[in-house]
């Protein structure tokens, strides 16, 4: 049997890389689907993953609108006629990054709008419909950056550092609803984008070369562990971080 057999999953940021993976996945293992991003790449991604399985709805959303993020989950909560899982991915890190003392201020507050602020709308939106799941799941997109020391990306680390700690913290306080709160921390990850940085930086080959003993993690080998944390077989796995990132954080 399909491991979401019978899920009904929401996936933020389902228009390229981690996301899309993941909500192909998620199609083929069972689960009903409704897709979220600001991209209008979602169209693509929507059609792959109707003719693979379940998909209920797609629509572009603002993660860092709470106008936009409340009308959009309860709209996907609507068409799926409930809600048991929401995977967060959504977010990522910028070239415009870099140390405190030289990043724009404007660069920390895109950061953190996008990355902290959107997962914070998406799990103050979706919780009144996960209390009403017999298995419901969180799953929030965090980083290698926000488990380890880095350089050159501070807003970033802020960023999902934040994450870590608000996943930990819901874990606690939607417990006695039977929400669990995970995330998953990748390392570098091989998503178009990361692709084109790495075409282009020999600089950043060598660091990944040399920081990531296994090599760039693939986006479907992250959307596995989503569907773990997304089904009954992690019911009691709650308020965790897990890494996907080829032994970086090692």
């Amino acid at each position: 049997m399909p491991r979401l057999s019978g899920m009904k999953a929401l996936i933020l940021g389902a228009a390229g890389g981690i996301g899309a993976a993941t909500a192909q996945i998620f199609a083929l293992e069972g689960a009903r689907l409704a897709l979220l991003d600001l991209s209008a790449g979602l169209d693509t991604v929507a059609n792959e993953v109707a003719a693979a399985g379940d998909l209920a709805s797609f629509a572009t959303c603002d993660v860092t609108d709470a106008g936009s993020m409340a009308a959009a989950i309860s709209d996907a909560a609507d068409a799926l006629k409930g809600l048991d899982v929401v995977f967060n991915c959504t977010g990522g890190s910028s070239p415009a990054d870099g140390a405190v003392d030289v990043v724009d201020d404007s660069e920390f507050w895109r950061t953190i709008s996008v990355d902290l602020f959107g997962t914070w709308l998406t799990c103050k939106y979706a919780v009144s419909h996960l209390r009403k799941s017999a298995c419901a799941s969180i799953i929030n997109t965090t980083s290698s950056a926000a488990l380890r020391g880095t350089r050159g990306a501070n807003a970033y680390a802020a960023a999902k550092g934040g994450v870590a700690s608000f996943t930990r913290a819901l874990a606690i306080e939607y417990a006695p609803n039977r929400i669990r709160v995970n995330a998953i921390a990748p390392g570098a990850t091989m998503t178009a984008r990361i692709a084109k940085r790495m075409a282009e930086s020999a600089e950043l080959r060598e660091k990944i070369r040399v920081r990531q003993p296994l090599g760039l993690v693939e986006p479907e080998e992250i959307a596995y562990l989503a569907v773990y944390l997304g089904s009954r077989e992690s019911r009691s796995v709650t308020g965790q971080v897990i890494s996907v990132d080829g032994g970086i954080t090692a």
